[in-house]
């Protein structure tokens, strides 16, 4: 995949000639690069799937400590994730 662009700021860019309403049209018909809600829907899973596993270990006692702190740490850079791809990126 090349590199995305803001297709908005870039049709904003264009004039009003039939030329450049015919690209206007072309650009908004063009597929997102990748659907943020599917993006948001998988973290939150595995999100929840690593506090589990995290919370389970908790309960398990002094045995299982890593994978408290593993699985724990795996959800909160999943909720991070969430976070940079909901606002489009980590800026």
């Amino acid at each position: 995949m090349g590199r995305l662009v803001d297709a908005d700021d870039f049709i904003e860019q264009l004039g009003s000639s039939d030329r450049e309403i015919y690209f206007k049209g072309l650009i908004e018909e063009q597929p997102t690069a990748f659907d943020v809600e599917a993006v948001v829907k998988e973290l939150e899973a595995l999100t929840e799937k690593h506090m589990a596993i995290s919370e389970k270990a908790a309960e398990l006692g002094k045995v299982y400590e890593n994978h408290t702190i593993l699985n724990g740490g795996k959800g909160m850079a999943y909720e991070h994730a969430i976070e940079i791809v909901r606002k489009g990126g980590a800026k």
